[in-house]
């Protein structure tokens, strides 16, 4: 991920809540806690690295968008227009079941100015379930231009084909043939990489239309048409 607030809540409510249970009872005042008992720093610490720690080591994340001419997202995902998109039937049953063997469903991102806050509460693991979630579909409000959807599973439903620049495991998951609705070549794809794609979509995929993207000659945008196999 390239936003250091994926998966790092807010802390302060609850830090505040736990001086308060653990002090009441004696009178301290919560303000003089760091003073009195740097246990209860300590404590806060101990919570947001293994929260943090557990959401990184056991989930992962399919990141999809809603448009499929945005420029900034080709611009950013496929090596500057000379990948290739990948279109989803998001009303494929895949993505819209709520309960699944290895999957979660389909959701939307949703866009805020503040970040998500753990709430303080009678059970740490209560709280950090309710909020879980969330916090995986929760970004800055810098973000909304990728009108993000995301898909969330874990390590164990995948399986590991190696490993990426940064060293980290690249996991697959298998999905119906169905899915698959389109593939658009961006302007600047070889033609190497057009004919390897087609053959691919020929044999396994006959039922996915191929486009391609071209610049407008009067706007900001990408024009998409069908691509003609030569």
């Amino acid at each position: 991920m390239n936003d250091p607030f994926e998966s790092y809540p807010r802390y302060d409510q609850f830090e505040r809540g736990l001086k308060e249970l653990r002090y009441a009872v004696k009178g301290y005042n919560p303000n003089d806690i760091i003073r009195r008992n740097p246990r209860v720093d300590k404590d806060a610490q101990d919570l947001r690295k293994w929260f943090r720690d557990k959401m990184k080591s056991n989930t992962l994340v399919l990141s999809l968008t809603k448009k499929r001419n945005n420029l900034v997202m080709w611009s950013h995902y496929t090596n500057a227009h000379r990948g290739f998109v990948i279109g989803f039937d998001s009303n494929n049953l895949f993505f819209r079941q709520k309960t699944s063997r290895n999957t979660g469903p389909l959701a939307e991102v949703e866009y805020a100015d503040e970040r998500v806050s753990v709430p303080f509460g009678k059970s740490v693991s209560d709280e950090l379930v309710k909020v879980y979630r969330k916090v995986f579909f929760t970004k800055s409000i810098h973000w909304a231009y990728e009108e993000e959807l995301r898909v969330l599973s874990q390590p164990s439903y995948g399986k590991i084909i190696g490993k990426d620049n940064n060293g980290l495991d690249i996991y697959v998951f298998d999905f119906p043939p169905e899915c698959l609705k389109e593939i658009i070549f961006g302007y600047l794809s070889t033609t190497e990489l057009k004919r390897r794609i087609s053959e691919i979509v020929a044999s396994r995929y006959p039922h996915v239309e191929l486009f391609e993207a071209q610049p407008s000659e009067t706007d900001f945008d990408l024009n998409i048409k069908p691509y003609r196999v030569s």
